[in-house]
């Protein structure tokens, strides 16, 4: 009779072991199925947060692209300015006309040619720009050595007429006759104003 007792009792316990177990089994799943769902909620949410990022990484390296840029933009005006400051010397001053027409004595005197210096505006500047016409006449080298002379001056000159004559024959150094020649040449100097 125990043993019939007993045999319900342990039905009821497999029925109820069953049931645990399938609770149990539900209950995992049900875990798993939160943490998968979460897992995939969290991983979307570092993928959204990875393009957010991704985005501001982008524009924070154009910034600092632009930083540099503007950074060589800066040194370029710096240089350049250096470069422009240094352009001063080549520009003929205003109030220094004398020393201009002794820098051009000496370099005819220097290649052996007799010159004449002619300006209309040497004391009247128009529109900030001497005007000076040069009369050369020697041998035909010395004049082209003089013309290789006034190109290299100090100062920024335009030529705005060149013209070339003979002159004749002359006795040189060395006793033959040499080709004289007349050169004349109109340059234009910007002048700035004295400071």
């Amino acid at each position: 009779m125990a043993r019939k007792i007993l045999h319900p009792l342990r039905k009821n316990m497999k029925i109820e072991g069953e049931k645990k177990y399938i609770i149990m089994c539900a209950a995992l799943i049900a875990a798993n199925v939160l943490l998968i769902g979460g897992a995939v909620l969290i991983a979307g949410s570092i993928l959204k947060n990875s393009e957010i990022l991704g985005g501001a990484v982008v524009k924070l390296d154009k910034k600092r692209l632009s930083t540099e840029n503007l950074r060589d933009n800066l040194n370029l005006i710096k240089e350049t300015d250096q470069k422009v400051a240094s352009y001063d010397r080549l520009f003929f001053t205003q109030g220094q006309e004398l020393q201009l027409i002794t820098d051009l004595e000496n370099i005819a005197a220097k290649n052996n040619v007799s010159q004449k210096i002619t300006s209309p505006n040497l004391d009247n500047y128009a529109n900030n720009r001497v005007t000076i016409t040069v009369s050369a006449t020697g041998p035909y080298i010395n004049t082209l050595k003089f013309m290789s002379d006034l190109e290299k001056y100090r100062y920024l000159m335009a030529i705005e007429q060149i013209n070339f004559q003979p002159s004749g024959y002359a006795a040189g150094p060395n006793g033959a006759n040499e080709f004289i020649t007349t050169m004349q040449i109109t340059l234009s100097l910007y002048a700035q104003p004295s400071q």
